[in-house]
């Protein structure tokens, strides 16, 4: 089989490298060719395309070079478009002679390439099969950690777990549970999380205030990090709604810190300002429509950030719209980003940036989108 490998962050990473070898030894036809898609190191930051540039020809080099010392055969190394999905059917229109096509990404939670839905696009809109392998870091020495090998399959996906490199202290790491992904059609398997320092590196961002403050209590950071990445991943709520309760919550508490950071994921899965300045008075905004099911959704929010007796007639309408475990995952995230932003307002954390505002529109342009 001819495999198209898509890769950024965890080109290099052990978990791609160990399914790639596992593979060539039960496929005699075994071809490949490596993409590695320019996109931003991360979405929390302003990225310069020439770095991006320059750094996903450094990822695909050192790559290259790996899986030629572990005798994966590379046919040509691609450098895509920023935007993965984009660059997956660039290729394939450059050349569709593909059987498969294999995405590493990082774990739910960090991986914005997750966070784009992208393992599921990529099936629906190419047609072709699609192997999810899930890597933990991006830089892991293969002497420094071990594998568990476990897999799952399903609707013609597969995940890999893997345990922590044994730098992590074996207080900070949990157990490898599996969790089915209700309405996704597939099942993950995730192995053991590491410490947040590495995963900051495996990012190669500066840690957020937030993330600096739980780092120091290693434990406690590792168990909060868990909860955030597995509520969200299986919640089997679309992104975008996952997004619309984290900011919602911040406008209706006045989390600042919580604001900024998902203003910026919602902008990158595509939620234009208007829309996000919008909530902050959604029951009245005319320029920007919300649906009723949406309309549900903030209104249940609302309820359960300020508690008392409305929150029973907003569930009732909610449940209008969406099926118990669906309400169950809803109530689970509005409780951990109050949780979050809680903790972030305490400790008087602010933003690393300048703060981008409730309204991200002022004057007669914020009037202009209500």
């Amino acid at each position: 089989m001819r495999y198209l490998i898509v890769a950024h962050l965890t080109a290099d990473s052990l978990e791609l490298r160990t399914w790639l070898e596992a593979t060539r030894s039960t496929d005699s036809n075994f071809r490949s060719v490596l993409l590695v898609p320019t996109s931003p190191r991360s979405y929390w930051k302003t990225w310069d395309v020439l770095e991006d540039l320059h750094a996903a020809e450094a990822r695909a080099n050192r790559a290259q070079s790996l899986f030629e010392e572990a005798g994966i055969a590379v046919e040509r190394v691609v450098i895509g478009s920023r935007e993965p999905m984009s660059a997956i059917e660039d290729e394939l229109r450059e050349d569709p002679n593909f059987d498969a096509i294999v995405i590493a990404t990082l774990p739910p939670g960090l991986s914005r390439w997750l966070r784009l839905d992208l393992i599921h696009q990529c099936r629906r809109r190419t047609g072709l099969p699609v192997t999810h392998v899930l890597a933990h870091t991006a830089d892991w020495d293969s002497r420094a950690g071990r594998h568990d090998g476990l897999t799952r399959q399903a609707d013609g996906v597969v995940s890999r777990g893997f345990a922590p490199s044994s730098r992590v202290p074996a207080e900070v790491a949990t157990a490898t549970v599996p969790l089915s992904v209700p309405g996704r059609g597939d099942d993950v398997q995730t192995g053991q999380a590491t410490d947040p320092t590495e995963e900051s590196k495996a990012m190669d961002v500066a840690p957020t205030r937030l993330a600096l403050t739980l780092q120091q209590t290693p434990a406690i950071a590792q168990a909060f990090w868990s909860l955030g990445s597995q509520l969200e991943w299986h919640s089997g709520l679309e992104p975008l709604l996952v997004e619309t309760v984290a900011l919602r919550v911040a406008c209706k508490r006045r989390f600042v810190e919580l604001w900024q950071e998902h203003v910026r994921i919602a902008r990158a899965l595509g939620m234009p300002d208007a829309r996000i300045a919008a909530l902050e008075h959604w029951a009245s905004a005319e320029h920007v429509r919300f649906n009723e099911g949406e309309r549900a959704v903030l209104a249940y929010v609302d309820a359960a950030c300020q508690e008392g007796d409305a929150v029973v007639e907003a569930r009732q309408f909610l449940e209008r719209y969406f099926d118990q475990p669906q309400i169950v995952a809803i109530t689970l995230m509005t409780g951990f980003y109050r949780m979050a932003g809680s903790f972030a307002h305490a400790l008087s954390l602010g933003t690393d940036e300048p703060f981008v505002g409730w309204s991200l529109f002022r004057g007669e342009a914020g009037r202009a989108h209500l």
